[in-house]
Formats: structure tokens, sequence, C-alpha cells
């Protein structure tokens, strides 16, 4: 959080802000959550036609497009580059597992990934390890919950050394309109699934420069075989719910945040 976004907090609140909301603000207003310097020039991108479900300006998690017979195509890509350089296998898998969340909270079934992988020269060890920690995150996790690796990518340059860029899509599909997101005072917060300390801080440690091993507990720990499960309930449950949302680098607090910005008023 900048010295300037902190004043504005205080301004906003009128007093100090707590411990607990300068945390959640911190993962609130960080670029990974906000886009903040990305925001102007996504939204100069050209979106609008007919085909087009959900575009850059109306997003929440994920974008989307119709084809001739009707049939709805969701798609997102995610970086996940500081985790994965500190722990390539969670860094990566954890990614995957955020992209697939991501399609399924706009009401889609995922059907496939991709990756498209930066990483130093291999004549470096760390390189070599770290290639191969992200190669086998990446597979992982899309083997155990069933969305295949369908492609990808991968070129090598001295400017990756020990810092890889790993970008992750996944391809979801639907056959009818998407799920709203817009809620209605009175509508019940259902939480699935567990929580943990790991991943604490993860959105503004994503968003800073990548500093050292001491950052390690900013890295989800990757648990594909819980969300298999909360995958299936997930689709089979869309019909009775208004919104979902995944918890993500924010978690809770940043879920609730971003479900609660969008309440009919």
């Amino acid at each position: 959080m900048t010295p300037e976004e902190l004043d504005y907090l205080t301004s906003s609140l009128g007093r100090r802000p707590t411990s607990a909301e300068l945390a959640l603000m911190e993962q609130l207003w960080s670029e990974h959550c906000s886009y903040k310097s990305s925001r102007f020039f996504l939204k100069r991108l050209g979106w609008r036609n007919g085909d087009v479900v959900m575009g850059v300006e109306e997003w929440g998690d994920a974008g989307a497009f119709r084809l001739n017979d009707g049939t709805i195509v969701v798609l997102k890509l995610e970086s996940h580059n500081h985790p994965s350089a500190l722990d390539p296998f969670n860094g990566a898998a954890t990614g995957v597992g955020g992209v697939i969340r991501d399609v399924l909270s706009v009401g889609a079934r995922p059907v496939a990934l991709l990756d498209m992988l930066r990483v130093g020269s291999l004549r470096r060890e760390r390189n070599r390890e770290l290639l191969r920690g992200i190669v086998r995150g990446v597979g992982f996790y899309g083997n155990s919950v069933g969305v295949p690796v369908v492609g990808g990518e991968l070129s090598f340059d001295d400017c990756y050394d020990s810092n890889p860029l790993v970008d992750v899509a996944c391809v979801g599909v639907a056959t009818t309109a998407l799920k709203s997101k817009t809620l209605a005072p009175g509508d019940r917060l259902v939480i699935v699934g567990s929580t943990g300390i790991d991943g604490i801080g993860g959105a503004s440690f994503a968003s800073r420069s990548l500093s050292g091993d001491d950052e390690r507990g900013a890295v989800q720990i990757a648990d594909p075989f819980s969300g298999k499960i909360v995958l299936d309930v997930t689709l089979r449950s869309l019909q009775l719910v208004h919104a979902v949302k995944d918890l993500g680098a924010g978690g809770i607090g940043v879920a609730v945040a971003e479900l609660a910005g969008r309440l009919e008023h």
C-alpha cells in the first residue's frame, strides 16, 4: 500500500485503520486484485461485438464469447510468477487451481488447460529445478481434477534466471447464460471448502518485487483432490445460487468484498 493510499483510507474511515483493515485493503488494492496500474490500458481493448458475452469491462473472474451454435466459451489466463519462483511445484499447481475456479465461478465447466512458460537458461541447475517443478505442478493439478493440459509453449532467456514467467489458462464451456453476479440484500453467504494460513498475503506478495525465501508462506499449498469435490458440487448447485466467487489470493476478505460490491442498491 502506498502512502497516498494509506492517507486516502484513513480519510475515508475518519480514523486510523486497524491492523485487520490494513491487511484486507492491502490485498484489495494490490495490483493482483485491482489491476490499478493496468486497468486504464485494459479498458482500451476493443471487445464490443455481438459474440462477446462478457468483455473486459464486465467480467468478474473470466471472459466469454458465444459460438454459432449458442455454446458459450469461457476463457481465463493468469500469471503465477512469484509463487512459482519460490516453490515451483505448488506455485504452478495453485495457479492452475485458480484459473479453474475462475471459470467455474462464472457458471462454466472447465474442459482444458494451457500453459505458457518462460525460464532462464537450462545451463543453470536452479532453472532446471524450476522447470521440472513447474511442469510437474501444472500436470499434477490438471490430472487430479480431470481437466487435461491440451497444449502450451516454452522458451528460454537469461533474463528469466531464477524468476520464471508462469502463465496458465483454462477454457470452459456452458450451454446457458452465465451466472448473474448481482446480489440482493438478504442473500446468504455460504463458504465451501477449508481455508488455512498458507497463502496469507498472497495478493500483495504477487504484486511486488521478489525478495527471497522468507516469503514462502505466501505460496498456497495445492489440494486438487478437495478442489475436484468443490468443482463437482458447485456445478450441481449452480441453479440454487445467485453468484459464485472463488477464494483466490485475497482469501475470504477479498472474495466477500468483491461479492458485496455487486449488491443491488
